[in-house]
């Protein structure tokens, strides 16, 4: 699979347009390259514009599970500097691909061993 311009498509964004849902979740452990495989697809899809649609990066820390995700993701696009206007078409013709980094997760709670060391 080829971008428009003619070169080869990175092997992630190539995976990402062979899916049928657009859906993909990235893991691995600790150093496995998730963040920078993300982050190639992203820029891959950057470039590659698919049906018109654009990716952005947005953090799911930030969303209140309140808010309607949709809701969210236009916030996000107002908070990059684009205009409410301008966010809510956005977000009305589903032009935005959500890329969503997992950060670290909270330290595990250390619990004590029931027996004596």
């Amino acid at each position: 699979m080829r971008g428009d311009d003619g070169h080869p498509l990175p092997g992630i964004a190539r995976y990402y347009q062979e899916t049928t849902e657009r859906r993909l979740v990235i893991t691995g452990p600790p150093g496995a390259g998730k963040t920078a495989l993300s982050l190639e697809l992203l820029l891959a899809l950057m470039v590659l514009r698919p049906e018109g649609r654009v990716p952005m990066r947005v953090s799911l820390a930030q969303w209140n599970t309140s808010v309607p995700f949709e809701e969210f993701l236009a916030a996000c696009v107002v908070k990059a500097g684009i205009s409410e206007k301008k966010a809510a078409w956005i977000k009305e013709h589903r032009l935005l691909i959500p890329i969503l980094p997992r950060r670290a997760a909270v330290a595990a709670p250390r619990h004590r061993a029931p027996w004596p060391r």
